[in-house]
């Protein structure tokens, strides 16, 4: 198609394209050409046919000059036929009418000239060319007291409504939504972390007065003043409200999926994940981002290395769809009220935005690719671009690029994956790019590649089930037969020399008859076992026995020998096993020197024996007294942990050998199992760990990247010690926190050199205030006569000093010394707990301190001080982007103490925010007795959520390492739902105490599976590696998996999709690295279940006290158990 301008100013050289027949090859988006009237009875054009023609030709100068910025031509005199009629029949007061745009249309700046030509009947003629400029910033039409104006839309002028001119006064700038007044300011509205991070970046001079926020916020146009007051602009709310949704409600954006490829959108059914992000729109963007780089939703291509190894290919190249969000929201038409709609398809990735594109000097087809047109917008939100563009990202970026820079790079990251360039479809109130995946044809290709042997297992062995006559059987129709099978085992090992250790529900620990460890110091009293447990598990429709090495510690002395060192009462209810009709498992009900009541397990039934016949199984505790009794000197601990291989560095590769050689010896001597109605088959290879999809047997592993944390100015590393040490915590503010030491006498000197250590530290800690900013003073030490009268010294102290009580400045702690020795770690009555106790409930911070820190703080002080510090409400480090797919995780505990003839629990839920920052601790006012659990849960979780600021749809997660009943969910949920009815909420159960573990035979690694790797089993359980192989610690003993399980409420009206365990994984290892009381890379838990854990260890010693525990509430937002 020719150019409107070059053929206007050289119609001789376009003749053919102006009298081209077929009309559709020259009328259109960008031409038109109408016939001067027909000629009258006198050779002249009538009055009212002039009429008509000049109503054509207005609507056609209106809507060319209000939509095509390179230009229109209107041509009159030649028929859509391209017949040539020339205007020749006019007289010259027609043809001046004809010409005289300005009496017609407003703000237009049409041209006209005559060519001279010759008509379709041969006779010389002329036709009229009209060049018609597109109007910017204004809007041409008709005059007079009702305007009519027109839009060209194809070949077809389009009078506008009032709603549709409306759009087109704010597209064209005409009117500037951006600044228009939106609603009433109110402080209490600002997202504050968006406010914050935009003052910095506007403000060079970081010292301003706390008012000055509507003075920035007028500066830059985000608000508007008047008499009465403030009032927030469109752009104003919508960068820097928490909640703009409140008044422009669908300013968010919608995540939905498809199970259908995209050609078939007018049938593709209800979505199967359907989700809002809300909020300012930088935080929209920034859950987005995160949501899409550490969630599931997207596939993950693995790729085989030519070096060995895999490669993951995203479906998408992540700056593609980034991009193409990121141009959806600074780009969309906000006065429309339609959200922005991201949609996938199997085989594409759809973004809808309100609003038409816009570019600078010319308009865009219906249809095109970036593959062949390069866009230069003209932005219709300026501010907001212009904002967006002063702040940066997590990883220190621009939040966005122009568009031109932008798609140029998303057509780049697509062909650098072979895929086809972005697709653009534009109409005049919406536009849509769509990324096309490739997927049938990469995953085709994948299937095609080999699928090497797998260096990654698991000690799952799979099991099958046949018939007397070989039929399989189907894995449902044993479902219910898992106590039949482990009897089977039970009897079965112990008629081949295994000696059955404990049996209970679907796990048996055994070992082989007489295969102790020999150790000659004790073998005459106690006897290390290398034994294992078998249990029989179900994944994905599977049976396995799960094989693992542990270590068994028996005493081997009777009941009559064994009553020389312990009473009756230490005996009774202790596990033993009984020389009756053989030997057999039990219990011991009643004993004495001659005779022992026990009751057998496998007979349901009392009998009563010779205590010489009867051997207790004892405690670690009583077994070290039993040596120490008889003067055998032995370290028992250990020898347990050496034999345990708790100390090997390479454990889980004799682990992994052991159990592997274990299952090969079953296959050979106890299998085939004999089960009532059916045999029962080991496979002695243990399952194997796939990284690619696909695969027909074991189970696919994938991995998530190890998370950075975000020290002072922004500043990133994976390694919290070296980086707290070199850059700082996060949290800047200056702060003098004053000590109050505790300790006896003979220790002053020892106390005060600690501190000054703390304060200026030694090897790579660099003192309290280079490291955390706080500066530590102390008067005095105080110094009461005995360990025992500590608690005494404190009070005198408090009472003294009133004004300590619940201050809320955190500015005072207490160190106090209490010694390791003398007293039991679990003697709720010791200094350590009565003290620790008073002192919270007064709203004072304390740290403890034992002697062996007193007396060489080497490589202590660093944590000690993070610990005391942080109790002081510093904020040591955070992630440095928000964690995917969660607004808000709560961990829950609960504490059980028993005390006279009842139990009594008392729940604690510690909150986290998106970024894993520390928000509060909440505990019930009140213990409880365990009938009553589930009612104080609920009240507990309804006002912690109470205590939140919530959007409407808020994502919660409540993480838990005991597990929850179903009416215990469903409680909590009820409760939840009574805050927020349209939340989705998960329940995350996390358990360490299973015997799953998971190796990789790469002689890189120790052993382990590398952390950040997780095991699918099936739609909602994942086994994760938080300790296996890394960079930052190596493991000594064989790393526990966490076996993750997630069931996911969501809100009425929402498609029930399954978890995205991607998230999950992402989402727990996060937290792994926000453990305040050390400076370790990496935790073996995420600390919402680890800090339930320490919550519930000290409140239960306080309950078991007697009365009931109250946090002093100044307290509740710091972590005060570390």
């Amino acid at each position: 198609m020719p150019d409107p301008r070059d053929v206007f100013e050289h119609p001789i050289r376009h003749w053919d394209f102006l009298t081209v027949p077929d009309d559709t090859k020259f009328e259109g988006q960008y031409f038109d050409r109408k016939e001067a009237g027909r000629v009258g009875q006198k050779g002249h054009l009538h009055k009212g046919d002039l009429k008509d023609v000049m109503d054509q030709i207005k609507e056609c100068i209106s809507a060319f000059a209000n939509t095509n910025k390179s230009g229109s031509l209107l041509v009159i005199g030649i028929s859509s036929q391209g017949e040539v009629k020339g205007i020749s029949h006019l007289s010259d007061n027609q043809r001046s009418t004809l010409t005289g745009f300005n009496s017609l249309l407003s703000d237009q700046a049409a041209q006209a000239k005559f060519h001279e030509c010759t008509n379709d009947s041969g006779d010389n003629d002329f036709i009229c060319l009209v060049y018609v400029p597109y109007t910017s910033r204004r809007i041409c039409q008709t005059l007079g007291n009702r305007p009519r104006v027109w839009k060209r839309q194809g070949s077809q002028n389009i009078e506008l409504s009032d709603l549709q001119l409306e759009q087109l006064r704010r597209d064209k700038g005409v009117v500037d939504y951006e600044q228009a007044d939106c609603c009433i300011y109110d402080a209490r509205d600002l997202d504050q972390s968006a406010f914050e991070e935009f003052r910095k970046a506007y403000l060079s001079d970081a010292s301003y007065d706390d008012d000055s926020n509507e003075k920035i916020l007028y500066d830059v146009g985000a608000v508007n003043r008047s008499d009465t007051g403030y009032t927030f602009t469109n752009a104003g709310l919508l960068f820097f409200a928490a909640n703009p949704q409140r008044v422009l409600s669908p300013a968010y954006i919608r995540l939905l999926r498809f199970e259908t490829n995209v050609e078939n959108i007018e049938n593709r059914g209800l979505p199967t994940f359907d989700r809002k992000f809300t909020g300012s729109i930088t935080k929209q963007v920034r859950d987005l981002r995160t949501f899409f780089r550490e969630s599931g939703f997207f596939k993950l291509y693995q790729k085989r290395k030519p070096d060995g190894g895999f490669i993951e290919e995203p479906e998408y190249p992540f700056i593609a769809v980034d991009e193409a969000i990121v141009n959806a929201v600074a780009h969309r038409e906000y006065a429309i009220r339609l959200p922005i709609e991201c949609e996938s398809y199997r085989n594409a990735f759809v973004v809808r935005n309100p609003g038409r594109l816009q570019q600078r000097d010319r308009d865009v087809p219906e249809q095109f690719s970036l593959e062949t047109t390069r866009l230069n917008s003209s932005p219709r939100n300026p501010k907001l671009i212009e904002w967006l563009k002063m702040i940066r990202d997590e990883r220190g970026a621009e939040f966005v690029r122009a568009l031109s820079e932008g798609t140029r790079r998303m057509r780049d990251e697509m062909k650098r994956l072979s895929l086809p360039a972005p697709e653009y479809r534009v109409s005049e109130s919406q536009t849509t790019v769509i990324l096309f995946n490739n997927a049938q044809e990469r995953e085709a290709t994948l299937r095609l590649s080999s699928i090497s042997e797998s260096t990654e297992f698991s000690n799952l062995f799979p099991l099958t089930f046949v018939s007397d006559s070989d039929e399989i059987f189907n894995p449902d129709e044993v479902s219910d037969r898992y106590q039949d099978i482990m009897t089977s085992l039970k009897d079965s090992l112990s008629n081949h020399s295994w000696y059955i250790d404990r049996f209970k529900y679907s796990r048996l620990t055994a070992h082989r008859q007489g295969m102790h460890i020999p150790l000659p110091s004790i073998d005459s009293w106690v006897r290390l076992y290398p034994a294992y447990i078998f249990q029989l598990r179900r994944h994905s429709r599977s049976y396995y026995l799960c094989i693992d090495y542990r270590l068994e510690v028996k005493n081997i002395k009777t009941a009559k020998d064994i009553l020389a060192y312990f009473s009756c009462h230490e005996l009774i209810g202790k596990t033993a096993v009984v020389k009756w009709n053989g030997w057999e498992l039990g219990k011991i009900i009643s004993l004495d020197n001659e005779w022992t009541n026990i009751y057998l397990f496998d007979y349901k039934q009392e009998v009563q024996v010779a205590s010489n016949k009867v051997i207790p199984n004892l405690s670690k505790k009583q077994i070290e007294y039993l040596l120490k009794s008889n003067n055998i000197k032995f370290d028992l601990s250990r020898a347990i942990k050496e034999y345990s291989l708790s100390l090997v560095p390479s454990a889980s590769r004799i682990r992994a050998e052991k159990t592997t050689t274990t299952a090969i010896d079953l296959t050979q001597e106890i299998f085939p199992l004999k089960v009532n109605g059916f045999w029962c088959n080991l496979q002695s290879e243990p399952t194997p760990l796939h990284r690619q999809g696909n695969v027909f047997s074991g189970f696919q592993v994938r991995s998530v990247s190890e998370p950075d944390v975000e020290f002072s100015n922004h500043r990133q590393s994976k390694d919290i010690r070296d980086a707290i040490t070199k850059f700082g915590v996060y949290s800047r503010t200056e702060k003098v926190v004053d000590i109050v030491p505790v300790c006896i006498s003979n220790l002053r000197s020892e106390m005060s050199a600690l501190i000054e250590r703390l304060k200026t530290g030694k090897y790579k800690y660099r003192g309290s205030e280079r490291t955390f900013g706080t500066r530590f003073t102390y008067s005095s030490v105080v110094m009461p006569a005995s360990i025992e009268s500590t608690l005494d010294e404190c009070k005198r102290l408090i009472a003294e000093h009133p004004e300590w009580i619940g201050n809320q400045d955190l500015n005072r702690i207490f160190l106090v010394h209490i010694p390791e020795k003398n007293y039991p770690i679990d003697d709720e009555n010791s200094p350590y707990y009565v003290v620790k106790r008073f002192l919270l409930e007064k709203g004072i911070p304390c740290q403890m301190v034992d002697t062996s820190t007193l007396l060489s703080p080497d490589w202590k002080d660093l944590n000690l001080a993070l610990n005391m510090v942080t109790k002081c409400g510093i904020t040591p480090w955070v992630l440095p982007g928000a964690i995917p797919d969660a607004d808000f995780f709560i961990g829950l505990s609960y504490t059980q103490s028993s005390r006279g003839n009842f139990e009594r629990l008392m729940g604690y839920a510690n909150v986290f925010d998106q970024y894993g920052k520390w928000q509060f601790y909440s505990g019930n006012i009140n213990t409880f007795p365990y009938s009553e659990k589930i009612k104080y849960f609920s009240l507990l979780i309804e006002e912690t959520l109470n205590r939140l600021s919530l959007s409407e749809t808020p994502s919660i997660y409540f993480h838990y390492s005991k597990k929850f009943s179903r009416e215990e969910r469903a409680a909590i949920l009820e409760a939840a739902r009574r805050v927020r009815p349209q939340g989705k909420y998960s329940f995350v159960w996390i358990n360490s105490q299973h015997n799953v573990r998971l190796y990789d035979s790469r002689a890189e690694t120790d052993g382990s599976l590398s952390r950040g790797s997780y095991v699918i089993t099936s739609s909602n359980q994942i086994y994760l590696s938080t300790t296996g192989y890394n960079a930052y610690r190596k493991a000594i003993g064989t790393p526990v998996m966490l076996e993750v399980n997630v069931r996911t409420e969501y809100p009425d009206g929402t498609p029930d999709s399954p978890p995205d365990l991607r998230a999950v994984a992402a989402q727990i290892l996060s937290l792994t690295k926000l453990n305040w009381g050390s400076t370790d890379s990496l935790c073996g838990e995420p600390i919402t279940t680890k800090y339930a854990g320490d919550i519930a260890y000290l409140t239960s010693a306080f309950l078991r006290q007697g009365n009931h525990f109250q946090l002093n509430s100044v307290l509740e937002r710091t972590p005060w158990f570390i």
